[in-house]
């Protein structure tokens, strides 16, 4: 192995160079921080252009009756965390709202439209940092939605986006949802390109699984002390009574969930005990190919996800992907520069493609193989991908937890096992029994569930951002 001196003069001359920077005592905790030049930047334009919008003098037209009329006709009425989530989101030129599942993040969000539409503000803009989650979010308040990076106006060929200070967004209020999967560099491009004069809203779970990419702006931005958060903690959705809630708020308490049946069917919770890996899996394929379908009536092409934590081991992604391909697609056939794939297979694409308006998370079915394409049905549309291409799809029987952010379906099963020890995370686990809807299904071993339970380390995030915002 390399001996320390030759660490120490690597970094020295790292400095020298100027790829890599030395703030003294920039930690959240005063310990000096190494940084990337460009990671540095993006904390610092983070935090300048959050105090910058919370300068912001243009002030909300409305009145308590406006806002009490537009409740008057919900079908949902706030409650008390909500009503004051809803006042600050109309008062403050930034702000945060942050809760588990069914504690009212969505309806809120709707209540606020329907206030702005009614008060008459013009330009209302809603983004999340993934295609699947902007769709979700489009669903879910009627309004239409994007991803950050279409809102910016990426650019594939420059790398940048068209909207900057420069030329920011033309936007009265912006909401941004799933704000935990929005990593630094994101961030800061986003907030560089609101103007002056509109108001932020920030939306997301602070305690699911930070971004993929450097940071944890959402844990950041409830923890500091100068910026305007509402927490939602009153259980709503999914309802009082759902099991999936039940479970997922034991989890964030440090508590084993245990299988509880909703009420009405109100959201299901179910858990399979299974020490050996073959058994364990031989469940899982029983409980897809047949429970689900039979006695939940859910389509498993459409309305389910498979999770599992890593790529490799019993029970990982490529074994069960490679296992459920064959049970649930036993006739599909392809070439082998087709990297795997068979006609009927599930996809799942892996970066965001503008050309095709397809986008990171979207899902969809191998139709059909030629000599040198594969058919592709995403959505209502067809896309043709040729062979050097298909580095940008994989299997999507089953995915890792991370890229199911931002993803919800009405059923989803989890493999959970010991040999998954790395990545066995309480927020990990809670992540994953959040993306479901009317049923979860959790294959484990005693000893894996309550080492996830126990495990509250955080992927551990080193930065300023926090300390920058309190200053």
């Amino acid at each position: 192995g390399l001996s320390e001196q030759s660490i120490v003069e690597g970094i020295k001359s790292a400095i020298e160079n100027g790829r890599v920077i030395l703030e003294a005592a920039a930690s959240d905790n005063g310990v000096p921080c190494f940084y990337l030049p460009d990671l540095l930047n993006a904390e610092i334009s983070v935090a300048q252009n959050i105090k910058r919008l919370q300068n912001c003098d243009e002030h909300i037209s409305v009145s308590f009756d406006d806002v009490e009329s537009v409740i008057a006709r919900t079908e949902f009425p706030p409650d008390e965390s909500q009503r004051l989530a809803l006042d600050m989101a109309l008062e403050e030129s930034l702000s945060v709202i942050t809760g588990g599942p069914g504690t009212g993040k969505t309806t809120t969000m709707r209540l606020l439209l329907e206030v702005l539409h009614t008060v008459g503000v013009q330009k209302i803009l809603l983004a999340s940092p993934t295609g699947r989650a902007a769709k979700r979010l489009a669903e879910a308040t009627g309004h239409e939605a994007s991803t950050i990076h279409r809102l910016l106006k990426f650019e594939p060929i420059s790398g940048r986006f068209s909207k900057n200070e420069e030329d920011p967004l033309e936007v009265d209020y912006l909401i941004i949802d799933e704000v935990s999967m929005m990593d630094l560099k994101l961030c800061a491009s986003l907030l560089s390109a609101v103007p002056d004069n509109a108001k932020v809203l920030l939306v997301g779970d602070a305690d699911q699984l930070p971004s993929v990419g450097a940071g944890a702006v959402l844990r950041d931005f409830v923890a500091a002390a100068n910026v305007k958060t509402s927490r939602l903690a009153r259980i709503h959705r999914q309802g009082k009574g759902s099991g999936i809630v039940d479970a997922a708020h034991a989890v964030l308490n440090g508590e084993v969930p245990e299988t509880v049946t909703g009420e009405s069917g109100n959201g299901d919770f179910f858990i399979s005990y299974h020490d050996d890996g073959e058994q364990a899996t031989d469940v899982l394929q029983k409980v897809i190919t047949e429970r689900i379908p039979d006695k939940y009536g859910i389509d498993i092409d459409e309305d389910l996800l498979v999770l599992s934590p890593m790529y490799r081991g019993a029970l990982g992604v490529n074994d069960l992907n490679d296992r459920l391909s064959h049970a649930l697609n036993p006739n599909g056939n392809g070439p082998v520069w087709a990297r795997g794939l068979r006609v009927g297979d599930k996809v799942m694409v892996t970066r965001n493609d503008y050309d095709r308006e397809i986008f990171n998370g979207d899902t969809g079915k191998v139709t059909a193989i030629s000599d040198s394409e594969v058919t592709i049905e995403i959505g209502d549309y067809i896309h043709y991908y040729g062979a050097d291409e298909l580095k940008d799809l994989i299997p999507a029987y089953c995915v890792t937890v991370h890229r199911a952010q931002g993803s919800e379906a009405r059923a989803v099963v989890i493999a959970l096992t010991n040999s998954h020890f790395p990545m066995l995370r309480r927020n990990l686990l809670y992540t994953a029994i959040t993306r479901g809807k009317d049923l979860v299904v959790l294959i484990t071993t005693k000893y894996a569930l309550r080492q996830a339970v126990a495990n509250n380390e955080e992927s551990k995030r080193f930065g300023g951002l926090l300390a920058r915002l309190d200053k």
